[in-house]
């Protein structure tokens, strides 16, 4: 170390250049650092760098270029810091001049942060400091490491060589290893893809130095009975117990914050930490790459609000979207449930109001799922025959399937068995080739005067014959034509004009039954008009016929 005797009055202006002539014996690589001490003892790195080519026998002259991001002390003294291997060394001629005006490029002035500002400290050139709109500050300490995470760098230094508008370009001396390290800052905004306010990214990547390991010291205010948040590599929140937290050593994290402070500090591909409690007052985190090829560069984003419960929210949205699409449901609700309990943080993220549609678009299958369901058991419970069975059969399993953990899935596997009961003893009842030639027959006889009657606009004559073939005649070939000309009747009686055609038909023909005291008849249609319309605007005037029936029986 060389360093004069008094302070001396400086005038470095924007940039100036350290000029050193040399000559070595035994030398490799030596490594120096010129640093200002101001007379409160403050240490500002004006430059710093390593040279090669050294010779003994001749001298050579080297120069080191640097600026400062403060102004440099007017008064102070002068240190020349000197690493690196060789015997003998001779220094000659060391001059220190002013190259440029006084800067005026600003770095980081058009960040898109609003509720984040970074600036850089005057006494640590290379720690950027980033505040929050209450105040709140986290800083980060760039940091070189051998890769067996011994420290080779120190804060103070730290000398600046470029600075531009969107990045910072310093210089580190490694004392240890006889060498100087080249790394680039850059600061950006950054649309975290969660919030609406934007956070800052901020990025180091070491262009030079050896063997060295990029990282920073994050280092975060923490309050008296305040609480640290982590997540884990895939995101997952945890609460860090300050008794053990050295025991979290080497463990990879994707993100870190004191919870009381308001400032969230995330790493997008993953990072090695080590905590430091030392410092009253202070949480210090080491972080590093977690990638082995990504050892040169370290990311860092800061918010203003965690990412760790959006990024499990998120996981768990698609997990349950996947869910949907593979048809199960009851997975797919549980996860959707805990995104919209009531305890969630950041309620107001889009995913969370995603996932109570998801909910409703769920529950609306499953009543339409349980509603078929339904219709298809009363068809099979009153018909017993193999297309009703099978067709119930397929839509209770599909409901235990897709929903495993409702409350009615005691009753769907009790159904499920009656099912398979009826179609086993369907089977020992199967009829004999002549009896399925005659079945065959009567079914075509049935389904042709259904046809008829449907033709001649007896519709209601034409449903009850088609519901004979439903109960009696399913096995036979005419079931199928059967069931389209079901849905023919019924998508023609969607028409309320035709409704009430043949409301009005079947009202004369009980007109007709009360008129000639037919009334078992009569009240039989009556009933029939019921259940075939039982939303129908003439329930007043079937009631009316029905009434009349009614009273005569009494009398």
């Amino acid at each position: 170390v060389l360093q004069t005797r008094q302070a001396r009055p400086l005038d470095l202006g924007g940039g100036f250049q350290l000029t050193v002539a040399m000559k070595a014996e035994g030398a490799s690589k030596i490594a120096l650092a010129l640093s200002a001490i101001s007379e409160k003892g403050d240490v500002m790195t004006l430059a710093s760098g390593s040279f090669v080519g050294i010779k003994g026998t001749e001298w050579g002259q080297f120069s080191m270029n640097g600026t400062t991001l403060s102004r440099p002390p007017e008064n102070a003294q002068l240190r020349l810091l000197i690493a690196g291997s060789y015997s003998h060394l001779w220094f000659d001629r060391i001059e220190l001049a002013r190259t440029a005006d006084e800067r005026s490029t600003k770095p980081f002035d058009q960040l898109d942060a609003p509720n984040l500002t970074l600036a850089l400290d005057p006494r640590h050139q290379a720690q950027a400091v980033v505040e929050n709109t209450g105040g709140k500050q986290v800083r980060f300490q760039p940091v070189l490491l051998a890769f067996d995470d011994k420290r080779l760098s120190e804060a103070e230094l730290w000398g600046v060589n470029q600075v531009q508008p969107e990045s910072i370009s310093y210089s580190a001396i490694l004392t240890s290893q006889g060498d100087a390290a080249a790394v680039q800052f850059q600061a950006s905004g950054y649309d975290n893809g969660y919030f609406t306010d934007h956070g800052l990214h901020l990025a180091w990547n070491a262009k030079q130095g050896g063997g060295s390991t990029m990282a920073v010291d994050v280092i975060l205010p923490l309050p008296p009975g305040a609480t640290i948040g982590v997540a884990d590599r895939r995101g997952y929140p945890m609460a860090l117990d300050r008794d053990q937290v050295h025991a979290y050593a080497y463990a990879t994290i994707s993100e870190l914050m004191v919870n009381e402070t308001g400032l969230s500090v995330s790493f997008p591909r993953g990072a090695v930490v080590w905590f430091d409690l030392s410092r009253p007052g202070e949480l210090v985190a080491t972080v590093r790459s977690a990638q082995s090829g990504e050892r040169k560069k370290m990311e860092i984003d800061v918010n203003t609000r965690p990412l760790m419960f959006a990024r499990l929210y998120d996981r768990l949205y698609d997990e349950a979207v996947r869910l949907i699409e593979a048809e199960h449901y009851s997975a797919a609700e549980v996860r959707l449930k805990y995104l919209t309990g009531g305890n969630r943080a950041d309620p107001d993220l889009p995913v969370l109001r995603n996932a109570a549609e998801k909910l409703n678009e769920i529950d609306g299958h499953r009543k339409q799922l349980g509603a078929s369901v339904d219709a298809a058991w009363e068809k099979a419970e009153s018909q017993r025959n193999k297309p009703t069975l099978v067709a119930a059969e397929g839509l209770v399993r599909q409901y235990i399937a897709q929903f495993p953990g409702d409350d009615v899935i005691d009753e769907m596997n009790d159904r499920l068995r009656k099912l398979e009961t009826w179609t086993a003893e369907l089977a020992l009842e199967a009829k004999t080739p002549a009896e399925m030639a005659e079945a065959e027959k009567k079914a075509k006889s049935l389904y042709d005067d259904a046809q008829a009657s449907y033709e001649a606009g007896k519709i209601l004559l034409a449903l009850v014959i088609l519901d004979t073939i439903f109960a009696d005649y399913a096995d036979t070939s005419q079931y199928h034509n059967a069931q389209a000309l079901k849905e023919e009747i019924d998508k023609s009686l969607a028409d309320v004009a035709e409704q009430n055609r043949v409301i009005d038909e079947e009202l004369k023909g009980i007109d007709e039954d009360i008129k000639f005291k037919d009334y078992e008849r009569g009240r039989k249609r009556c009933l029939e008009l019921f259940r075939r319309f039982p939303d129908t605007a003439r329930t007043r005037d079937i009631m009316k016929r029905l009434r009349a029936i009614e009273d005569a029986f009494d009398d």
